[in-house]
């Protein structure tokens, strides 16, 4: 993004030239970070997704701040493992091991994630952001750069929206969002007007009766206040099942081994389905992605897979300079994942426009 603040925000995350956005003149460098995924949930679910948090490293400070308190710095350290895609590919992590405090154990957290071809490559990209760090808080013998004067960090990446590996899938979430809990409320007001309205339904029928109204006349009074209880019962589910949505944020799309799902399933607790389908269908072929474009319309600005297709809306967000970002994110993961084995090809092409006119 192009505003500053004395306090910058960086992302790291799937964010090559993370290390060249950190000015490390500043007084101080915040940095989203995730504690390591919690436990896989059973039916072929991804791991339950943990919190995003942000840490901030001062100048020549050995020590972090999180939750507002201070955290010395045990390593840096920077881990690689492969993936079990199709083709070649290895994830690399930078993790920031915290001391022990109090007798406790080792708190570590991920700063940093990528996915590239080789080890080599993630040391390439990942590296540079490891020695900056350290520079910065005056690790391993490194001494902070000295400057005369303070000046704002550049702010780089969305806080709102988040970019991970969780398993073998990268998935981007909204952070912000707590997915169908969040319409849990207009269900139960909906559950509660129809209620209302089939209850007055309901006198309204018991007069007519009362009247010696017909028959015919009957059914039709005592249809309403049936459909509207049954709307009542039908909202109130609805609203029970999207409360115990258990997460802190809402994923919208995935990319795994050349496939990308918008709106993927997911558990109560926020785990993804990893299997290449979803709310929307199938998955679109990385090779058949031709674009990600950002569309304005009715004062929104939409975040959008252009291919074969056509247009596939993956997040709809009212900040044109936050939409760049998640356009610059999706970008990015659609590189990760795609296969260098496979091209959009012309079958693939006739394939897809046979699909549109059936």
């Amino acid at each position: 993004m192009s505003a500053t603040t004395e306090a910058g925000f960086v992302e790291a995350f799937f964010a090559p030239d993370s290390a060249r956005a950190l000015d490390r003149r500043a007084p101080s460098l915040t940095l989203r970070a995730y504690a390591p995924h919690g436990a896989t949930i059973g039916g072929g679910l991804g791991p339950t997704p943990t919190e995003a948090l942000r840490v901030t490293f001062k100048e020549g400070s050995s020590a972090v701040t999180l939750d507002g308190e201070d955290h010395p710095i045990s390593q840096l350290e920077l881990t690689t493992r492969p993936l079990s895609w199709g083709f070649s590919r290895v994830a690399g992590a930078l993790l920031l091991h915290l001391a022990p405090r109090d007798g406790g154990d080792r708190r570590s957290l991920v700063l940093a994630e990528t996915v590239a071809p080789t080890e080599e490559d993630v040391q390439r990209e990942l590296e540079p952001l490891r020695l900056e760090l350290a520079a910065y808080a005056g690790l391993d013998g490194a001494q902070p750069p000295t400057a005369a004067a303070r000046v704002a960090v550049r702010r780089s990446g969305s806080e709102r929206y988040g970019l991970r590996l969780e398993g073998d899938v990268l998935v981007l979430r909204d952070l912000a969002s707590t997915g169908p809990k969040q319409n849990a409320g207009r269900y139960h007001a909906l559950a509660l007007a129809c209620l209302a309205l089939g209850l007055l339904g309901a006198v309204v029928f018991a007069a007519r009766v009362s009247s010696g109204a017909s028959a015919g006349a009957l059914a039709g009074v005592a249809v309403v206040p049936l459909v509207l209880f049954v709307g009542a019962f039908a909202m109130q589910q609805i609203a029970s099942h999207a409360s115990r949505y258990a997460a802190p944020s809402a994923p919208l799309a995935t990319f795994a081994d050349d496939g990308v799902v918008v709106a993927p399933w997911v558990s109560r607790q926020g785990a993804v389905d990893p299997t290449p389908d979803g709310r929307l269908g199938a998955a679109i072929a990385c090779g058949e992605i031709h674009s990600v474009e950002v569309r304005q319309r009715d004062g929104v600005h939409a975040v959008t897979l252009d291919g074969l297709h056509g247009p596939i809306e993956v997040a709809v967000i009212d900040d044109p300079a936050v939409a760049a970002e998640v356009q610059r994110a999706v970008e990015a993961a659609v590189a990760c994942a795609a296969s260098p084995k496979k091209r959009v090809t012309a079958l693939m092409r006739a394939a897809t426009t046979r699909e549109q006119r059936a």
